[in-house]
């Protein structure tokens, strides 16, 4: 093999417009969780029924964790994405190895035909692979978590703060 460097694949427009946009809603929620669960704690009145307390409290509860789960998803997609970048770049190897299957190609440790190079990269990427699918699936599973969390503790907050209202128009309806 030359030493050539292996030209990465150009981006496609609309990938990079929807990757750039993806960012930008997960920083967004990240922010608005722990915005929202200040705010709710700087405007929190402890002098309610047991119930309202407890849902206040379980609502800050669950935009923490939302907020906390939110920075640890954001960590694992760098190494999600290097080892793309690492087993895409194994498969560009492939892609542009020589035909001549039995042709020797030489390398400062030693000589290898094309197939057992072929098979070295295709073994590379397929091991990258099996530490690459497992985070992916760590973080769509984070996501889903982060966003259901994220959604219930702002239930939980508005219904804490609803409570005592509520009550009283249903005092007043029934009364």
């Amino acid at each position: 093999m030359s030493d050539t460097p292996i030209p990465a694949p150009s981006v496609n427009p609309n990938a990079a417009a929807a990757m750039s946009m993806q960012e930008k809603v997960e920083i967004y929620l990240l922010g608005l969780a722990f915005t929202l669960l200040g705010l709710s704690i700087q405007t929190a009145t402890f002098t309610g029924p047991p119930p309202q307390r407890i849902a206040e409290l379980i609502g800050w509860t669950l935009l923490l964790a939302s907020g906390v789960i939110a920075i640890r998803r954001l960590q694992w997609v760098p190494v999600y994405l290097h080892y793309g970048a690492v087993r895409q770049g194994f498969e560009r190897e492939v892609a542009r190895a020589p035909n001549e299957l039995d042709a020797e190609i030489q390398f400062d440790d030693g000589v290898l035909t094309v197939r057992e190079y072929i098979a070295s990269r295709q073994k590379a990427a397929a091991d990258i692979e099996i530490k690459e699918n497992p985070i992916h699936d760590k973080i769509i599973l984070m996501g889903q978590i982060q966003l259901w969390s994220f959604v219930t503790g702002l239930v939980a907050v508005a219904v804490s703060r609803a409570y005592v209202p509520v009550q009283g128009l249903i005092a007043l309806v029934s009364g």
